[in-house]
């Protein structure tokens, strides 16, 4: 049965790290400041545990991953004072398919091996 608790309500809640869990205890989102160098980041956790998507800012520059079951990301999204990109991994965390904007220049597209060197990319340089 779900703990019923009184509303505080305060103007400033200040704190390294918040986790939101579920009527079970289980982590489900947490909001906290990378180790180290204190970027901002936003997790979502799968029933499981498993994390399985991060909203970032680091180095002033926002970013979205969509993770797998052992945290490595599949999909990112990022974006730059000058260009974006999108990145494609496999399984294993290895980049395997990018996008990349910068600036007024043309996109580059880059399609990876398995050992995540560009194996093609347009347009070629």
């Amino acid at each position: 049965m779900a703990r019923k608790r009184k509303a505080v309500k305060a103007a400033t809640i200040e704190a390294e790290r918040f986790s939101l869990v579920d009527s079970e205890g289980k982590l489900r989102a947490a909001l906290y400041t990378w180790p180290g160098n204190g970027d901002p980041q936003v997790e979502l956790f799968a029933k499981d545990g498993c994390g399985r998507l991060r909203l970032a800012v680091a180095d002033d520059m926002p970013s979205i991953a969509f993770l797998n079951a052992e945290g490595q990301p599949l999909i990112s999204f990022g974006v730059s004072s000058d260009g974006s990109s999108i990145c494609v991994c496999a399984p294993d965390g290895t980049l395997r398919f990018s996008v990349e904007v910068e600036g007024d220049d043309l996109a580059h597209v880059s399609v990876h091996g398995k050992s995540g060197k560009p194996k093609w990319t347009a347009p070629r340089t």
